[in-house]
C-alpha cells in the first residue's frame, strides 16, 4: 500500500500504449493518495496516540479503510482493464494530469 505508486509510475514512464499509460496514470493518481492518507493514518495514530486514544482509533479506522479499500479499487480497475475499459478510481485527486507525449 505504501510503495504501490513505483510500479504504476513506472509503467506510466516507460508505455507507449495510450491506454495503458491513461491506466497507470489513474493507478498513480489513486496510490498517491492512498500513500497520504497512510501517512495520516500513521501520524494520527502513533504521533497524537500519547495524547489520546481517541487518536489511535481514529487512525487505525483510517488505515483499515484506506487498505481495504486499496485492495477493492486495484482489483475493480484490473476486471476494467482486462475488459478495455478506463477507469478512473473514485476519492483519487489528479496529481498527474496528462499523459506524457
Amino acid at each position: 500500500m505504501f510503495f504501490g505508486f513505483v510500479g504504476p509510475g513506472l509503467v506510466y514512464l516507460v508505455s507507449t500504449a495510450s491506454f495503458t499509460r491513461a491506466n497507470a496514470q489513474n493507478a498513480v493518481n489513486w496510490h498517491v493518495f492512498a500513500f497520504g492518507m497512510g501517512l495520516v493514518a500513521v501520524v494520527l495514530a502513533f504521533g497524537l496516540g500519547a495524547i489520546s486514544d481517541v487518536f489511535v482509533i481514529i487512525g487505525a479506522a483510517i488505515g483499515v479503510t484506506v487498505a481495504f479499500l486499496n485492495i477493492i479499487f486495484c482489483l475493480w480497475a484490473t476486471v476494467k482493464a482486462i475488459r478495455g475499459d478506463e477507469w478512473e478510481y473514485p476519492l483519487a485527486p489528479t496529481v498527474i494530469n496528462s499523459p506524457i507525449q
